[in-house]
């Protein structure tokens, strides 16, 4: 899972995208290599979190080597985007919590579900400050701020049965 965040200019609000990678291993290493030739191969520069940026650059089909590379004789391994979520904000941070997303979108504290290869939103805070970290445990969520501070927020799911 990676959230990105992108300034549009100073007239602009800025915007982000959640993004959610596969890692997937190297069926035929014949293949790879002549794949995308010279793409996040060379001596260390281009890997990790730039090739994962020129794969969400390139769309759902793109993919970029990442670990297990070199001559260590290991699998070589690729990340494969494999759903990507425009926001209206800038998305400073990412956590899990009984298995859905949570994202600090600018100063909302956003929940989404995984299910059939999208992400859906299923609820939201508004936090009065920009998240920058959350922490969750079981089903507590920390949200803290740079200068604001804490909040504590505890998720509780609201099921409705029909008569």
């Amino acid at each position: 899972m990676v959230g990105t965040g992108y300034q549009q200019g100073e007239d602009a609000p800025s915007t982000g995208r959640i993004l959610i990678f596969e890692i997937a291993d190297e069926i035929n290493e014949a293949q790879g290599e002549g794949e995308g030739e010279g793409e996040g191969e060379g001596e260390g520069e281009g890997e990790g979190e730039g090739g994962a940026a020129h794969a969400a650059a390139n769309g759902p089909a793109a993919a970029a080597t990442a670990g297990g590379g070199g001559d260590g004789g290991g699998p070589r391994r690729k990340l494969r985007l494999i759903s990507a979520v425009e926001e209206r904000g800038p998305v400073l941070a990412l956590a899990t919590l009984q298995g859905m997303l949570l994202c600090g979108v600018g100063s909302r504290l956003m929940a989404f579900n995984y299910r059939d290869g999208t992400l859906t939103a299923s609820g939201f805070l508004v936090c009065g400050f920009l998240v920058c970290r959350i922490a969750a445990l079981q089903h507590y969520v920390l949200v803290a701020d740079l200068y604001q501070g804490l909040q504590l927020v505890q998720w509780k799911v609201d099921r409705k049965t029909e008569p």
